[in-house]
């Protein structure tokens, strides 16, 4: 939350946030405040930000104060190692920009989704796996905002998903209707192996018994 020193006399404070330090571009203001904290959500956390604040009293508004500056810390780097050849990857969290040119651009081929069929597409979305190539081994690492739990739409046979921001371990995973997962779940490493979590930036195959749910629930791992 910010905070900030009480005035004697007081009836409210004026409270502003900006994205440039003139405050030419106004993200939020209140001018209701009564106490001396507040707090906000909703703010990029890839962003800087400034704020300050001003009092009234019965003679009116009074100078604002200096400027402070700050970055929220919700933020989250991953990093991964994909190998050689064909691997299933996935989004941990949303991109700004989401084209697979720009997020894999060493790819030596397209990046393909499974809809039954074998589907390319340029443009990635959070909650799917996708084949791709790669002519040799690299690290990849994705910047973004991680979500508590994941919810990834599943239709019934096999589909092939994404996982989420943190290592999720299968017994978390929740599905709507229940009981609906009637496989494991299996990477691709140059061979198929089963896994007991989902591991950030991978895909994974598993098949389901009729179109549902599954809700990636990593506030549920142990620490």
């Amino acid at each position: 939350p910010f905070v900030w020193n009480s005035i004697a006399g007081i009836s409210r404070y004026n409270f502003q946030i900006s994205a440039t330090n003139s405050f030419d571009s106004i993200v939020y203001q209140d001018s209701t405040i009564v106490d001396t904290t507040f707090s906000i959500t909703g703010l990029d956390s890839l962003l800087n930000y400034y704020w300050r604040v001003r009092a009234m009293n019965a003679a009116g508004w009074g100078l604002f104060s200096e400027t402070w500056s700050f970055t929220q810390s919700d933020s989250q780097v991953i990093s991964y190692r994909f190998n050689e050849g064909w691997n299933i990857v996935s989004l941990p969290f949303a991109q700004a920009d989401d084209r697979k040119s720009v997020i894999f651009p060493s790819a030596v081929s397209s990046t393909f989704l499974y809809d039954n069929v074998y589907v390319p597409c340029e443009n990635l979305v959070v909650g799917r796996g996708y084949w791709l190539k790669l002519d040799s081994a690299e690290t990849i690492t994705m910047k973004g905002i991680p979500n508590q739990s994941e919810t990834l739409n599943v239709f019934t046979g096999w589909n092939l998903i994404g996982s989420a921001a943190e290592l999720c371990p299968i017994g978390s995973i929740s599905t709507i209707p229940a009981g609906i997962i009637i496989s494991g779940f299996y990477k691709y490493d140059g061979i198929y192996s089963s896994v007991d979590a989902l591991t950030p930036m991978l895909g994974y195959w598993v098949k389901v018994l009729q179109s549902g749910q599954l809700i990636l629930n990593t506030t549920l791992v142990a620490v």
